[in-house]
């Protein structure tokens, strides 16, 4: 592909700047605001620089997923396919919002700066987001506890062309009665706070709030109180439907307010389930094949 000329006006009354955008790289200027697509090249908490064009990023900057959802800074990687929007602030380019991208350069297996659908450690495109993805981890007593609870985390994604299907799991197993956590009687199990912490690097991301399914009886534990989160976002020709079926996601805690969604769980990421401020049991999500 040839190369494209990248022409954008800084501000009203300022100089008209141009420069070259390498393969698939586009920008337009709607006066005063900056749209760049490209790959990152260059991230930080800072600043993200797209095919050659350096943006800062600062506190009020947003960041989407394919499907427009907000999601936090580190979902973001070098090598990602994006969309970058921002204005000249005192000289200086700022993003406005960063926006993960499929890079139509690389529609053709193999093709692109990525790979295509062979690409990457996870068989991923550069758009970030896999083409599928079976991620597991199984539950066992956080360090210094004891506890009879069990159960398992879990995230699927699949994307064709036109269709992604993602469903995040984490589901609890608390025989009755319990002493870690307290669980005395079926008559309180629906007033027990149960919260899943994801974390990354020993960094806690996301934050979700479990309920209570159902109860059921078992023959090794007696009866069993089941408690889960279950979120699922299925997009196709465009439109996206988003269920939370049990409980609920604050998907990035670094940021002030509740931000409702779909946790992005990542291979190594490890959960921790709390009661009372307290990790009971812990997991670290593997690649399940």
């Amino acid at each position: 592909m040839n190369n494209t000329t990248l022409r954008f006006l800084i501000a009203a009354g300022t100089g008209l700047c141009s420069g070259f955008m390498p393969d698939a790289a586009q920008a337009r200027d709607d006066r005063s605001e900056i749209e760049v697509r490209g790959t990152i090249s260059a991230l930080s908490s800072g600043s993200v620089t797209v095919s050659s064009v350096t943006f800062a990023i600062n506190s009020s900057t947003e960041f989407e997923d394919l499907v427009g959802r907000h999601v936090p800074a580190s979902t973001f990687a070098v090598g990602n396919y994006v969309k970058v929007e921002g204005s000249p602030v005192n000289g200086a380019l700022v993003a406005r919002e960063i926006e993960l991208e499929n890079d139509s350069s690389s529609s053709n297996p193999g093709g692109g700066s990525n790979g295509g659908s062979n690409g990457g450690s996870n068989g991923g495109s550069s758009s970030g987001l896999p083409r599928k993805m079976n991620l597991k981890g199984r539950f066992i007593d956080a360090p210094n506890v004891v506890t009879n609870a069990f159960g398992s985390v879990e995230r699927k994604v699949e994307r064709e062309k036109k269709k992604v299907k993602d469903e995040f799991k984490v589901t609890v197993h608390i025989p009755i009665p319990s002493t870690v956590p307290p669980l005395p009687s079926e008559s309180v199990a629906a007033a027990l706070e149960l919260i899943a912490t994801l974390s990354r690097a020993g960094v806690p991301f996301a934050s979700c709030s479990m309920t209570l399914d159902h109860m059921e009886q078992s023959r090794r534990f007696g009866l069993v109180a089941e408690y889960k989160v279950d979120y699922r976002l299925e997009t196709k020709k465009g439109s996206t439907r988003e269920r939370a079926k049990k409980g609920a996601c604050d998907i990035d805690l670094a940021t002030a307010g509740i931000q409702l969604g779909l946790p992005d769980l990542q291979a190594n990421d490890t959960v921790e389930v709390l009661n009372a401020g307290a990790p009971f049991l812990a997991a670290t999500a593997k690649s399940k094949r």
